[in-house]
């Protein structure tokens, strides 16, 4: 997909063409989560922007939000929750994108989903 690769252009042109922002491939990942999980920021916002499902869940319960904390991406974390991401979400084991933060150590995700109204 073009959003996992951050190109941007190939986006504009595919949303222009009415592309569906929320399209699934087969592991149910989209645009959106692929853009969290690699960091792209400005992907981000071009898809929520479009209307992107910012608190969508694949099956094990995972958001956007969920693979930007695990990935220790802080400036995709930034965009999500301007987006108004679900910061207390649980995915199916109970984990939350606070409790990500704590695991992996991420001491700026920690501050930043604590400050934000995480739990």
């Amino acid at each position: 997909m073009a959003a996992e690769k951050d190109r941007r252009k190939v986006i504009a042109l595919l949303l222009a063409a009415k592309a569906n922002v929320n399209a699934k491939r087969n592991d149910g990942m989209t645009a959106l989560l692929l853009a969290a999980q690699e960091g792209h920021q400005q992907t981000i916002q071009v898809l929520v922007k479009a209307n992107a499902e910012v608190n969508y869940q694949l099956e094990n319960g995972a958001t956007a939000l969920m693979l930007a904390v695990q990935h220790g991406h802080l400036g995709a974390v930034h965009s999500l929750i301007a987006a108004n991401a679900n910061l207390n979400v649980k995915a199916s084991n109970g984990v939350t994108p606070l409790m990500l933060a704590e695991r992996y150590r991420y001491r700026e995700l920690i501050e930043l989903l604590k400050k934000s109204g995480a739990k």
